[in-house]
Order: C-alpha cells, then sequence, then structure tokens
C-alpha cells in the first residue's frame, strides 16, 4: 500500500474507533483520542486538558455537539506544522489549533 493510501488508511480507521460506531466524536471522545494517539511529547505538552471546550467550538461547524468524519478532515487538514505552533496554557493567551 502506498504511504498516502495507508495515511488516508489509518486516519479513517482511528476515527471510527474512536467515534463508537456512529460514525461522530463526543468531547469526551475527542479528548481520549488525542490523549491516546498524539505521541509526540513536546506537541502532547501543548495541549491542555481546558482547550477541549474551544477546540470542540471550533471544529463544530454545524453545532450538534459531536465532530462528523468532514468536520474532522476539515479541522485536522487546517492545522500548523507542530513546530511553528505556539502555546500557552494560560486561557487568556491560549490558541486552539486542532
Amino acid at each position: 500500500m502506498a504511504r498516502m493510501e495507508k495515511a488516508i488508511k489509518d486516519i479513517v480507521d482511528m476515527f471510527l474507533e474512536y467515534a463508537n460506531g456512529d460514525g461522530k466524536l463526543s468531547k469526551d471522545e475527542l479528548k481520549k483520542m488525542i490523549e491516546k494517539e498524539i505521541q509526540n511529547p513536546e506537541l502532547k505538552a501543548k495541549i491542555c486538558a481546558v482547550d477541549f471546550d474551544k477546540a470542540m467550538k471550533r471544529m463544530d461547524k454545524n453545532r450538534d455537539g459531536e465532530i462528523d468524519f468532514k468536520e474532522f478532515l476539515n479541522t485536522n487538514f487546517d492545522l500548523p506544522p507542530p513546530d511553528s505552533v505556539t502555546h500557552d496554557c494560560n486561557p487568556a493567551k491560549r490558541k486552539v489549533y486542532f
């Protein structure tokens, strides 16, 4: 399998695994996926637990309280490169990129 095909398959499989069969991610499912699937310690350190409300708000374009696959893809392909993200866990200064 070509690298791009594998990457697409991995993204789809990961989404479906955490969506628990309903095709959508709740805030808790999104949090669980990010906590488990992001292994880079520097990137992981940049994500604070309090960011999930803002992440959901940004990702959930139709405001149904869940992230469907299209919303998930649109957000993930709009991310800056990990080394360009500056993140401050102070809520007043925080930017959410996912």
